[in-house]
């Protein structure tokens, strides 16, 4: 406290000591005082005119607010502050696009999400971005045919991505749309890593296109498959002998 106090009479003397406005953040930060450290950075935002130092005492102030104050709605406001300054600062339209998402407003957490993949340079940032877009839209807007070309253009960045493949296959299901559902398991099947699981999927396929398309030729196939990486599995092998 008599250090903070120090400091707070430095700051009265001049409000644009950029040195003390640090060592009292980095003071406020130890002593696990979140409140007092935010409205440091605040008056350290207005004191200085330099906008990338702007942005970056912005990103630290929506930090303490997400994680240490849990008050979303000014992390919110710290964040979009942010783009004021860097409309395309994918630091803070990724922290956008998880707040918005945590407060369920799905489209502000889409649209934060869409201008992320626009700015991102990293592939797996911009395939995971289309996979996450398409689940809020699957999931929670309930627009399944968007979600599909969002689960779409995941593979399209990289077609080995197998939650993207494993979203598909549930909505082909669901829509009962079984030629692409059985071919989708068909396509993810040399992606997944564990030999059970791939037989558990090439099964479904074969009983897909046994029960549902009737191409007993192919079920075959596949069933056979599934014997060879679960010699064990009796209900693969019940058409097969």
């Amino acid at each position: 406290d008599k250090a903070a106090e120090a400091y707070e009479k430095v700051l009265l003397i001049d409000d644009r000591h950029e040195a003390t406005y640090e060592s009292l953040e980095r003071l406020y930060r130890q002593a696990n005082r979140p409140h007092e450290l935010v409205d440091t950075l605040r008056r350290h935002i207005n004191a200085i005119v330099d906008p990338q130092v702007r942005i970056d005492l912005y990103a630290r102030m929506g930090q303490v607010y997400e994680e240490d104050i849990k008050d979303h709605d000014r992390a919110i406001e710290s964040y979009n502050d942010i783009l004021s300054f860097d409309g395309q600062n994918a630091y803070a339209l990724a922290a956008l696009s998880r707040l918005y998402e945590k407060i369920e407003s799905w489209d502000r957490s889409i649209d934060a999400a869409a201008r992320l993949i626009e700015v991102s340079e990293d592939g797996r940032t911009r395939v995971e971005l289309n996979q996450r877009i398409g689940v809020i839209y699957e999931s929670r807007i309930g627009e399944p045919d968007t979600a599909e070309a969002y689960y779409v253009n995941a593979l399209s960045l990289d077609a080995a991505y197998v939650p993207a493949m494993q979203s598909l296959i549930s909505l082909y299901q669901r829509r009962e749309d079984w030629q692409k559902a059985s071919q989708m398991m068909v396509r993810a099947e040399p992606f997944i890593a564990s030999p059970l699981d791939k037989a558990k999927l090439l099964f479904e396929a074969g009983r897909i296109y046994r029960d549902k398309l009737e191409q007993q030729d192919t079920a075959v196939e596949l069933y056979a498959k599934v014997i060879a990486l679960d010699p064990e599995h009796v209900d693969a092998g019940e058409p097969l002998s």
